[in-house]
């Protein structure tokens, strides 16, 4: 929406549909008042609201983007043309003129641009559907959807819609099955239909047969020619990216041994998106995912999407890819910084607090506290909306995430409604609430008297802790580009991980990958003002081991040959600098792929199985889905490999182990409990207990807070939690545990005063 002197179109828009809405309000102060309002809503409408302090610049956004474009003031477009409008508006979206727009017609004829009448608007008009050639998918069209792996089924892609039959957890007994069709828009992925499949049953097994039943009308699939095309699979055909070994091509390289390639136009397209031009011979691997083995990729509309697999890589979930509309380059970034605000004068945070994710700037989730062996429920506070069903909590990143705590608050992300919210550590009453108009995926971070956080839109943000004001914030790709993320708008290069702050010196990162959109990007600068120290771009070609790629992840400091080192994911990086170099080392968390990723996948033990159940934790001591470690001690939280099908009961398969184990060095266990039916979702560490929070999948049973011994292991002590835990979304401080759900509840328990 461009051009509103007020927030009233945007509402009524919203309450009318279920589009999700972002004004442009090019005034900072302005635009700070909608976003307060917007924080304050407390009813559906606050997750389908976003402003964005900006002025309309077509270039910030996607191609085939929005549905609908208001244009409230003509004069707010500036000098706009209409082709730039056209560009981000979906096939048949609409473009609305509240006041005169003469200036557009003759400019809309030539667009070929169909004029609307008796719309009660000043001008309407709805963009051409017109076919769309192939060419290389070599650019994320949006993200939705769960990121663990699913089973998908009666896929079709036809009129501008992406349909599918998606199953679902059901609490307590994976056996028994439920599930959604769901229906979205093939273009920005936006939900346009979500209901129980009833007593429909799809043929999950079956997926892997979708053959030409896929993408019949806007893409129909072609036989792939058997000549020049060699056999595939052997060293006569296309180069692969792996060396032949014995005349044998690597086949998941080459393109695939689980499903077979399509011809799309004059290309010939394997499993890991490897597009071939049957008149050159030139060939292209834009890997961002791993397509789902049953049925690979999935044809349409100029696209191709993907679901979720058993080996996700750099994006996971539901997703679009499409031709690039813009040039990819190194160029670092960190250039664009705002301000608004002078730094307060505050002090320190203490031992006693839980200042970012995971606590300390070695991740290991522990910490001080003392909640005791009996913490009760002292408050409750209802911070998200908490309409999503069960099997959607399961699957997709939603309701909050782990708290931080210091200065008498407690601070979390209420990613669904795109705001960070601070409530009184004493009582859970809200303290303040700042609309940021794009997800934020992590905690914040808290520094002498500052809130820092990173969000997708790809810029980092600094507030005031104790009042939520807007202090300044910086852009940390080279370039504003969105598009669709989870229902609402995200960067193509978004922030995917926290703000770190170690020795006064702040550090983040955004994009998705190395090899990929030009490379990850990443910056150190001063938390007070936001003035870069320095600014890398990261970046590598795709090599053989393609497989291996470094996404933009959190920082950490890891420690080696006992020296501290500053960490990004696997790149140890030089702190006074940004250089990088591959593999990273020393005893912080290690894992495959961003953290990211590994948390958009979530925990639900169907949706963990085979591959991604060996996508773990470890700090060298202990290997778990879950760990916390300490100088002294490290604890686990263990699935047996491969995971658990929702089948295994009905197929009378022994399910999976689990269980906790702890470690004090790498060679000497120091205990492995009995195997156990909690699902692990965070583990905190302390100097006198373990508390771990998790919910029951295999049994039908609540939620629970365990009290653990460190010498042992045994269960001190197990109190009840109404709500599904947030997936490593549990601190604490003092005397206090927080928890925080997947409903968009924060829960505090409190111990005994020491």
């Amino acid at each position: 929406m461009v051009g509103a002197k007020d927030t009233a179109s945007a509402k009524a828009l919203v309450a009318q549909g279920n589009l999700y809405v972002q004004l442009l309000q090019p005034d900072p102060k302005l635009a700070g008042l909608w976003g307060a309002e917007f924080a304050r809503i407390d009813f559906a409408e606050r997750e389908k609201l976003g402003v964005r302090n900006a002025a309309l610049d077509a270039e910030h956004y996607g191609s085939d983007l929005f549905n609908l474009i208001l244009v409230e003031n003509a004069a707010a477009l500036g000098n706009a043309r209409l082709s730039d409008l056209c560009r981000i508006l979906v096939p048949a979206g609409l473009l609305a003129f509240r006041g005169q727009s003469a200036r557009f017609v003759t400019e809309a004829k030539s667009l070929g641009l169909t004029p609307l009448r008796d719309t009660g608007f000043a001008a309407v008009y709805r963009k051409p559907l017109r076919t769309a050639p192939w060419k290389v998918c070599d650019s994320v069209k949006w993200k939705a959807g769960a990121g663990g792996l699913g089973e998908c089924s009666e896929i079709t892609v036809e009129d501008g819609t992406l349909r599918y039959a998606d199953r679902f957890e059901n609490p307590g007994d994976l056996a028994v099955m439920d599930g959604r069709y769901v229906v979205r828009d093939a273009y920005n992925g936006r939900t346009l239909r979500s209901e129980p499949l009833g007593d429909r049953k799809p043929d999950w097994a079956r997926s892997a047969s979708f053959g030409l039943m896929v993408a019949k009308k806007l893409a129909p699939l072609k036989p792939v020619p058997s000549v020049p095309w060699e056999e595939r699979g052997t060293a006569k055909g296309y180069k692969s990216f792996r060396p032949a070994v014995d005349g044998k091509l690597d086949l998941p390289f080459f393109g695939g041994h689980c499903f077979k390639p399509v011809q799309l136009g004059k290309y010939v397209v394997y499993h890991y998106n490897i597009w071939v031009d049957t008149e050159t011979g030139e060939r292209a691997a834009p890997f961002f995912v791993h397509p789902a083995c049953q049925y690979g990729l999935v044809p349409g509309n100029g696209m191709v999407y993907n679901f979720p697999s058993s080996k996700p890589w750099l994006i996971s979930g539901v997703t679009a890819q499409a031709p690039g509309d813009i040039a990819f380059d190194h160029e670092p970034g960190g250039k664009v910084l705002q301000t608004f605000n002078s730094a307060p004068n505050a002090g320190p945070t203490t031992a006693n607090d839980w200042p970012m994710f995971r606590a300390d700037p070695a991740r290991g989730n522990s910490c001080q506290a003392e909640p005791g062996d009996r913490p009760v429920k002292a408050w409750e506070v209802k911070l998200g909306l908490g309409t999503k069903p069960y099997g959607v909590m399961c699957g997709e990143r939603t309701g909050l995430t782990q708290p931080v705590s210091a200065y008498g608050l407690v601070m979390v992300s209420d990613m669904d409604a795109e705001r960070v919210v601070a409530v009184s550590a004493a009582n859970g009453r809200q303290e303040w609430a700042f609309h940021v108009g794009s997800r934020v995926d992590f905690s914040p971070a808290l520094y002498n008297g500052l809130c820092l956080f990173a969000a997708r839109d790809g810029w980092v943000y600094c507030l005031d802790a104790r009042r939520g004001t807007l202090i300044w914030k910086l852009l940390v790709p080279s370039r504003e580009r969105y598009i669709g993320w989870q229902e609402k708008l995200g960067a193509l290069w978004p922030a995917r991980g926290d703000v770190l702050v170690v020795n006064r010196t702040g550090y983040a990162a955004a994009g998705l990958g190395c090899t990929t959109l030009g490379g990850a990007r990443a910056v150190a600068f001063k938390p007070e003002t936001g003035e870069v120290l320095w600014r890398q771009c990261y970046h590598m070609e795709f090599e053989n081991d393609g497989m291996h790629d470094q996404g933009a992840d959190i920082f950490y400091l890891s420690t080696a040959r006992g020296k501290e080192v500053l960490t990004m994911g696997e790149y140890t990086v030089d702190a006074a600098t940004g250089a990088a170099k591959l593999p990273g080392s020393g005893g912080g968390i290690l894992r495959r792929g961003p953290l990211d990723k590994y948390l958009d996948i979530g925990n639900s033990l169907p949706r963990t199985m085979a591959d991604i159940s060996g996508t773990l934790l470890s700090d060298r001591r202990v290997t778990g889905r879950i760990i916390a470690f300490s100088d002294d001690l490290s604890v686990a939280h263990t699935v047996a490999w491969g995971g658990e099908r929702w089948e295994t009961h009905t197929q009378k398969k022994k399910p999976v182990a689990m269980n906790l184990t702890a470690a004090k060095d790498p060679k000497t266990p120091l205990w492995k409990s009995p195997d156990i039916e909690l699902v692990v979702d965070d583990i905190v560490l302390t100097h006198r207990r373990i508390y771990c929070v998790g919910h029951y999948q295999r049994v039908k049973k609540g939620p629970e807070l365990w009290v653990v011994a460190r010498e042992d292991g045994q269960v001190v002590h197990t109190i009840p939690v109404d709500g599904l835990p947030a997936f490593m979304g549990m601190s604490a401080a003092g005397n206090k545990l927080f928890v925080a759900t997947r409903e968009g509840n924060l829960i505090c328990f409190e111990g005994k005063k020491p």
